[in-house]
């Protein structure tokens, strides 16, 4: 099995829906469309795909936050692995090419937000040499069109 970690493609999009569906954001490919069209050419932005054979099975968002308080690094703003094709390292691959792209960009680290809940993507992570710096809470504020 042969992964190519490659950026994400419109063709893409009924797969990227499904895999963020799976991640637990339902999501159809029209909107998929739309947002990956809204991120693909902007410069802070990356959404990688696992692409094995020509089919999508996983995929990574990268980006720069630009938080004036820290020191310039990339956020992992998702990344998903199809549940049957766990294990071969997809994901290991997504988070490499991730790690990639954030060195080109000059940044000094890489941070990924898991929820509590996600067990298996805190050893995942732990494995892959990341540590736990802090915990918070997320308050959100929905705002009025």
């Amino acid at each position: 099995m042969s992964v190519v970690v490659r950026k994400a493609a419109p063709a893409d999009a009924d797969r990227l829906a499904d895999l963020s569906t799976a991640l637990g954001y339902p999501m159809a490919p029209d909107e998929a469309s739309r947002r990956l069209g809204e991120i693909s050419d902007h410069p802070d932005h990356r959404l990688l795909v696992a692409d094995i054979e020509g089919r999508v099975e996983g995929w990574i968002q990268v980006s720069l936050p630009r938080v004036f308080e820290t020191l310039l690094q990339a956020e992992i703003a998702g990344l998903i692995v199809d549940e049957a094709a766990r294990g071969g390292g997809i994901g290991r691959a997504l988070l490499g090419a991730a790690e990639e792209w954030a060195r080109a960009q000059g940044c000094l680290a890489i941070r990924v937000r898991s929820n509590v809940a996600r067990e298996r993507a805190h050893a995942f992570y732990e494995r892959e040499g990341f540590a736990i710096i802090k915990t918070q809470r997320v308050f959100e504020k929905r705002l009025a069109r």
